[in-house]
């Protein structure tokens, strides 16, 4: 079976009054009728959704795309639930979805493009808004109708002749030359000067209704002011503002791919290759994208960063807004550093980890203007420029100069930085290439982490040894806020001694104004801010002699900072980066390679989706083994953190591990003992060292059952004793803990009734009154798996 490939989906919405057409309030429905005319989509009545829709596969560029264009019937005031259910139906997320409107705030004839925020008084934004639970963040391009009078009765009269024509994407285009827009053009320009800072390279048309083509094929979009004003007439002829949409569109389009062309254009190379192939020795890494779930638009919130198998170290770079993993494909936001501790995957909206964050800096004027806080020191990625993408206009974000590979992350920053990273289990290598002249300098974070949880800690710099050492106390990303774990790093500076320190210090920061550096200055011992935002602190830091490459050398450890710099020393030692790129392919390709597909035999869509779904499944939960604290401090079992929640790994996640790492499963269901030999309980959400919110109950009890159901002959070979697994198992279901948001069940109550009531009284026991008819059903699931392990 050929399996299609999913196409990044585009919901374009144009509100108006269907009433009222060719008024100024109804100049969305005019511009979308203009794209359907121009994409060829036949538009038709659709009941169910409550308005006029049309669809078609459209190329945009390069990219393909499921475009859904819709006008909804009701009236402008009511307009957000048939613009909810269109989205329903076809885009699902938000940011995948662009409102077309009318704005009295922007002069008449002007683009201006917003994503998010308040509806800025107009009432159909405000409709969409609400219908969608209050998620406004959606793109909004505002049409300019100006203002005159009476803003109701001036949003209902006639659309000027002149503005109609200059929107009307069909009859505009013929009446201002149609010809131009599908041959090259240079970009509009004005006194010499490109209007929008690019060469836009506009594709030839294809004939046939089934796929239309809009420009441009390889075009590079940079912001232009907002709004976007009428262009000079001397550029009319170009059919600007057609130009101005069919850009706009690509640029959304844009962001719902993935970000690298260079992975695809190396998966789809290494799929061909060993379709014709008779060699045995596979490169299995070659066809894993480590990107899909990345984007900020479907939540898939995975770490596409260096990591071997179940590694505890994932190095990759964190960005602002939304990005639990750290790394986002979102091209408005910017990268805050790189860190090397993330997790893949999970759902925690604050983000997990983050700590240790290193940024490299240009600093023309010396150490004291480094900028060194969050916020100054935050950078686009390359590609991406300084204006803020779509808050600007809409910068088309292609980004040919980020990579990654099992074992292997790589991106540039828009000044010409390029970041690398590789790892093993508890360590790894930074490389930082610079713009040649230029003198590297870098910050290394103690207080930042992606949740802002810092609860206080230390950092020493020995300039002597080259080293740089952290530790400090964080906060549960997905857990009670009472909760702390601690975490050290070991940061070696002088790259196997090729590498001489120029300046280092130590800062302090806030968002308040603090910016305060310390030249020379080697220790910093900080508690937590307890009143406005959280404290920033950290070391700066600088090389002799400009040179262009630098390598940092980073150990880990949950442990302390001795330990962290001891991994380093044991997993790496003097080892090069290429060395320890290859190594990391090779851990991958051995557990890649357990599951063998005919590749000659499967569409190529199905290869990559295979390949690099089977990666993430050995992304989490992490291997921190030896790297123990509070009551596991020492433990002789094995150690796996990030469970995350096991409510939801049992079903999919763990029956799919059973067929390729018997191993590692077996040492995953000691943890979950070792949790029960500790705790009195089995782990269910463990992240961060610490508990988690239970979901449905102790779902720990489906994962051990899983193994011992399929490894009953083999446990003991793998190290896994049954009856202590049993014995958890039962702990589990007849005993009450004394709270059970975080481990076990509401069994006294499941027992007493037969399932769990609703604000039932319970006299010896604590947890959140919530979702009594899931842990019902979840409860009698899980004495199911009891029952299967003792049959």
């Amino acid at each position: 079976m050929t399996l299609p490939a999913k196409l990044p989906q585009l919901l374009v919405v144009g509100l108006g009054n269907l009433p009222y057409p060719n008024t100024r309030h109804s100049v969305g429905h005019l511009i979308v009728d203009a794209l359907a005319q121009r994409f060829r989509i036949r538009m038709t009545t659709n009941k169910a959704l409550g308005g006029i829709t049309g669809h078609s596969n459209a190329l945009i560029g390069d990219l393909n795309i499921d475009l859904t264009l819709f006008k909804p019937k009701p009236l402008m005031n009511i307009t957000g639930p048939a613009v909810a259910a269109a989205l329903r139906h076809t885009a699902k997320a938000p940011g995948a979805m662009v409102v077309i409107h009318d704005s009295l705030g922007h002069k008449p004839k002007s683009l201006s493009v917003k994503f998010g925020g308040s509806a800025n008084g107009h009432n159909g934004i405000r409709s969409v808004t609400s219908a969608l639970g209050g998620d406004a963040n959606f793109y909004r391009f505002r049409i300019g109708i100006g203002r005159d009078g009476d803003a109701a009765t001036y949003v209902l009269s006639k659309l000027p002749t002149e503005e109609s024509v200059y929107w009307d994407l069909g009859g505009g285009l013929d009446i201002l030359g149609a010809s131009h827009l599908f041959q090259p053009f240079e970009a509009p320009t004005i006194d010499g000067e490109a209007l929008d800072g690019a060469h836009l390279r506009q594709a030839g048309r294809q004939s046939g209704p089934s796929k239309p083509i809009l420009a441009p094929k390889a075009h590079k979009c940079t912001p232009m002011a907002n709004p976007i004003e009428e262009p000079h007439s001397i550029r009319e002829t170009m059919g600007s503002a057609t130009a101005r949409w069919l850009i706009a569109l690509a640029c959304v389009a844009t962001t719902l791919a993935q970000p690298s062309p260079k992975v695809q254009e190396r998966i789809t190379a290494a799929i061909e290759a060993a379709k014709t192939s008779n060699s045995t020795d596979i490169d299995y890494t070659a066809f894993v994208n480590p990107f899909i779930g990345t984007d900020a638009y479907f939540y898939g919130d995975v770490c596409p960063g260096a990591s071997v198998p179940f590694g505890m170290v994932k190095f990759t770079t964190d960005f602002t807004g939304y990005a639990p993993a750290g790394y986002v494909a979102d091209p408005t936001q910017k990268v805050r550093g790189i860190s090397p501790l993330h997790d893949s995957g999970t759902g925690s909206s604050l983000g997990s980890y983050g700590n240790f964050e290193v940024m490299p800096l240009l600093c023309p004027g010396g150490f004291d203007t480094c900028t060194t806080t969050l916020l100054a020191r935050e950078r686009y990625r390359k590609n991406n420029t300084d204006g803020g993408a779509f808050m600007l206009f809409l910068a088309c974000y292609t980004d040919a100069m980020l990579d990654a590979s099992p074992g292997y992350f790589s991106l540039t920053l828009d000044n010409d930085i390029q970041i690398e990273a590789t790892s093993t289990r508890r360590s790894g290598l930074e490389r930082f290439t610079f713009p040649k002249g230029s003198k590297p300098y870098f910050v290394l974070d103690l207080a930042n982490d992606l949740p802002a949880s810092f609860a206080g800690g230390v950092m020493n710099i020995d300039p002597d040894k080259g080293r740089v050492t952290i530790g400090g106390h964080w906060g549960s990303s997905f857990g009670p806020g009472s909760y702390h774990y601690q975490a050290f790093a070991c940061y070696d500076l002088l790259g196997n001694g090729t590498q001489k320190l120029s300046e280092y210090g130590v800062w302090t920061g806030d968002t308040y104004g603090l910016d305060a550096k310390g030249l020379g200055q080697t220790h910093l011992n900080l508690s937590q801010n307890l009143i406005g935002a959280p404290y920033q602190s950290g070391a700066l830091f600088s090389y002799e002699g400009n040179p262009e490459e630098v390598i940092l050398r980073v150990g880990v450890s949950f442990v302390s900072a001795d330990q962290a710099c001891a991994n380093a020393e044991e997993e790496i030692g003097t080892s090069s980066f290429e060395s320890i790129v290859s190594a990391s392919k090779g851990e991958w390709n051995q557990k890649l390679s357990k599951i063998e597909i005919d590749i000659a035999g499967t569409p190529d869509n199905v290869t990559e989706m295979f390949y690099s779904s089977l990666y993430r499944t050995s992304l989490t939960p992490n291997n921190a083994t030896l790297e123990t604290q509070g009551v596991f401090a020492n433990t002789p079992s094995f150690y796996f953190d990030s469970l995350y929640c096991s409510w939801d790994t049992f079903r999919t996640y763990y029956p799919l591990m059973t067929l390729h790492s018997p191993v590692e499963f077996a040492q995953i269901v000691d943890t979950y003992i070792d949790g029960w030999r500790k705790l009195g309980w089995m782990p269910e959400c463990r992240a961060n060292h610490l508990p988690g919110w239970t979901q449905g109950g102790s779902s720990g009890d489906n994962i051990v059952a899983q193994f011992a159901v399929n490894y009953h002959d083999d446990a003991e070979a793998l190290g896994v004793d049954l009856n202590e697994l049993y014995a958890a198992m039962v702990t589990d279901g007849e005993v009450n803990p004394p709270e059970w948001n975080t481990m076990g069940r509401q069994v006294n109550v499941y027992k007493q009734y037969g399932y769990v009531p609703f604000a039932v009284l319970d006299t010896s026991s604590t947890g959140r009154q919530t979702r009594e008819g899931s842990r019902t059903l979840e409860y009698a699931f899980e004495d199911f798996a009891i029952r299967q392990v003792s049959a």
